[in-house]
């Protein structure tokens, strides 16, 4: 059909494939143009493509986002180096991340969380609508547990997501301790799932900040009864 094959690998690089190479290595394929940053698993800021030269070309004179962006600092380029070394000397650094992230979608799964089909160490937990997603990351972060939520309009009015960035580095005590917080509002987060709107579902906003957290408790153990 004359398409070329673009891949967007910002979750994959140094976290699934080969030593971490990413999602091509793990489904053995070589996309015409391969996207990643630095910002994710290389712990630093840019992004970089990966393409033939007649391709190349035609992005440094065609890409209005590289054209009208500065160049890439020397001290984040060297930050990316660096990763890239410790990733290709230690390898074991990637099989024990991919060893915690397995665990905790595993866990997350058995309390009737669903994660949408991930391999990468971003595990999103699917929601439904942005008022329980936001909340939500608000106890979670009560537990010690931080997550980041995505919410419209990253995502589609009522699809909205929590990630769980899991780390090479994070202890098995430290996994379960999220697993139980995720297990803790389960019932809201399922309920969640099947609502058509956050007006309908539970409307929290009009409380006083403060009496946010417990009505939200509350509203679990109605769930739950």
């Amino acid at each position: 059909y004359g398409a070329r094959t673009y891949v967007d690998d910002a979750h994959g690089l140094g976290v699934i494939g080969d030593g971490g190479r990413g999602t091509p290595s793990f489904f053995g394929i070589k996309p015409d143009i391969l996207m990643g940053t630095f910002s994710k698993s290389l712990a630093s800021q840019g992004g970089f493509i990966c393409c033939s030269k007649e391709i190349n070309e035609w992005l440094r004179l065609k890409a209005r986002t590289f054209i009208f962006s500065a160049g890439l600092s020397p001290a984040n380029a060297a930050s990316a180096l660096k990763a890239l070394e410790i990733l290709e000397k230690e390898p074991a650094l990637v099989t024990r991340q991919q060893e915690n992230a397995a665990y905790l979608k595993k866990k997350f799964e058995e309390a009737g969380l669903n994660t949408m089909g991930t391999e990468t160490s971003v595990i999103p937990v699917f929601i439904g609508d942005d008022q329980t997603a936001l909340l939500s990351c608000k106890m979670l972060l009560e537990a010690g547990v931080f997550t980041t939520p995505v919410v419209y309009p990253a995502v589609p009015r009522g699809h909205g997501v929590i990630r769980c960035s899991v780390m090479s580095t994070h202890t098995k005590e430290n996994l379960d301790r999220a697993a139980h917080a995720f297990a803790e509002l389960a019932p809201l987060i399922r309920q969640a799932n099947n609502s058509q709107s956050s007006e309908t579902f539970y409307d929290v906003l009009s409380l006083p900040p403060d009496q946010v957290i417990g009505a939200l408790k509350e509203k679990i153990k109605q769930i739950e009864l």
